[in-house]
């Protein structure tokens, strides 16, 4: 029982932190959408950008948490769901010949979808590091 509240707060910070990392990379992705090649951009910049984002948001969910590196971890793989939630509410007020989700699932996003676990979990480690005496 006394665990419960314990989780029930990981799993607040958790969500809260996929729902920053996602707002993060909105910030960083959309002026690129005015730019000329904006995919070629973005295909270069959202992969890296996605780590260094979930790096720290990671370690600030993982901080309270007896376990930084699945806490850190789970920032990543939330926002990976956020993400992908997001892409099927687009889908459903995009135009008919709009409705394309082939840029969501190239090469790139998939690696920056890995990389965001990896960073929160980089976060969290680096949280529990600091906290071994």
């Amino acid at each position: 029982m006394s665990g419960r509240p314990w989780m029930q707060r990981d799993w607040l910070r958790i969500l809260l932190g996929a729902l920053l990392v996602e707002l993060a990379l909105m910030i960083v992705a959309v002026p690129v959408f005015f730019l000329p090649n904006q995919q070629a951009i973005l295909s270069i910049i959202v992969p890296p950008v996605s780590f260094l984002v979930a790096l720290p948001i990671g370690a600030w969910a993982a901080k309270p948490s007896a376990r930084p590196v699945l806490t850190g971890a789970g920032v990543g793989m939330v926002s990976v769901v956020v993400y992908g939630l997001l892409i099927l509410i687009a889908l459903q007020f995009a135009p008919p010949e709009r409705a394309d989700t082939s840029s969501a699932l190239s090469p790139s996003y998939l690696a920056a979808h890995l990389l965001k676990v990896l960073g929160g979990a980089v976060g969290g480690w680096w949280i529990a590091k600091k906290q071994v005496p």
